[in-house]
C-alpha cells in the first residue's frame, strides 16, 4: 500500500530513513519474499536483513492534479 504527506518545515531524512530500516528489521513480514519452485510450488523466504529502498523528491510549485498522477503512477509500478 502506498501513501503521501505533505511535509511542511525542515526533515531529518537520515532519522527517517533509520527509522524505516528498524521496522524492516524487527518485522519478519517485511523482509518476506515468495518464489515458485521447478516443480512450481510457491514457497517462502525471509530474509535474515533487507535494507530498505528509499526514494524522496522535491516537489515544491508542482500542483495537487499533477502530485496525484505522480503518486498513482508510483502505485501502479510494479514492485
Amino acid at each position: 500500500m502506498g501513501g503521501a504527506v505533505r511535509i511542511s518545515g525542515r526533515l531529518d531524512l537520515m532519522a527517517l530513513r533509520r527509522s524505516a530500516q528498524r521496522l524492516v528489521d524487527r518485522h519478519p513480514s517485511l523482509r518476506t519474499t515468495f518464489h515458485t519452485t521447478p516443480l512450481g510450488e510457491i514457497v517462502q523466504r525471509v530474509a535474515p536483513r533487507a535494507a530498505v529502498a528509499f526514494v524522496s523528491e522535491v516537489v515544491n510549485g508542482d500542483d495537487d492534479e499533477t502530485l496525484v498522477k505522480r503518486l498513482n503512477d508510483e502505485a501502479d509500478r510494479p514492485f
